[in-house]
């Protein structure tokens, strides 16, 4: 009941273009919430969880996870795989929304399914970024984003270095920004120490502490 009532206000609601002096006609939303309300966080859980049942009734041997529109699915068979991400398109169509295949990708650790995956069409990846962290689907040690949060962090560095500001407060700014920028998800990367002598330096200079 709460649903429907919801989708009936969304149904009904009008949003309208300001430009400078001149009102817009009214426009109705066709489809899905209006972005920046609040309860669009509640929709989202709603089709999550609508994609969760889906795939349990056409795709019981895949497992899916998912957090907010980062859709993942895993499965030990490559045929399930494929049938299970049709499944997944039909379920856009009809809930008619529009899913960015470009950011689709595929992985896995069995070279021969890998060359099956391409054959069907999809861009494997042999490792990538997953929810900010970096993530290795092979035996090839790699950090690329790691690497380069580390490079676009140049500009953080001259810019507190020329900052006004005590030690106190510019260690603050390093525990509180520049290192949850890096570090994030770093437990699945191999780093190596090089990387962190190099950090410690930026940081002991931006600080003002690399005198004797």
């Amino acid at each position: 009941g709460i649903v429907q009532a919801w989708a009936g206000f969304l149904g009904g609601m009008q949003r309208r273009f300001v430009v400078r002096n001149s009102l817009g006609p009214p426009v109705s939303s066709t489809c899905g919430v209006p972005e920046g309300c609040g309860l669009s966080c509640l929709a989202m859980l709603m089709i999550n969880q609508l994609l969760h049942s889906w795939l349990a009734a056409f795709a019981p041997r895949v497992r899916c996870f998912s957090y907010v529109d980062n859709w993942e699915l895993v499965s030990t068979d490559a045929e399930c795989l494929l049938r299970a991400n049709r499944s997944i398109l039909e379920f856009a169509r009809l809930l008619d929304l529009t899913l960015d295949t470009s950011k689709t990708v595929a992985w896995s650790t069995d070279r021969g399914i890998r060359r099956h995956l391409r054959q069907s069409g999809f861009t494997v990846s042999l490792s990538g970024r997953d929810l900010g962290a970096h993530v290795v689907y092979s035996r090839q040690i790699r950090n690329q984003t790691i690497q380069l949060r580390i490079s676009d962090l140049q500009d953080f560095w001259n810019k507190l270095r020329g900052a006004f500001g005590a030690y106190k407060q510019k260690v603050r700014v390093v525990v509180t920004a520049a290192w949850p920028r890096i570090f994030h998800g770093i437990s699945a990367s191999v780093l190596g120490l090089k990387h962190f002598a190099e950090l410690r330096t930026e940081f002991m200079r931006a600080v003002d502490a690399a005198r004797p």
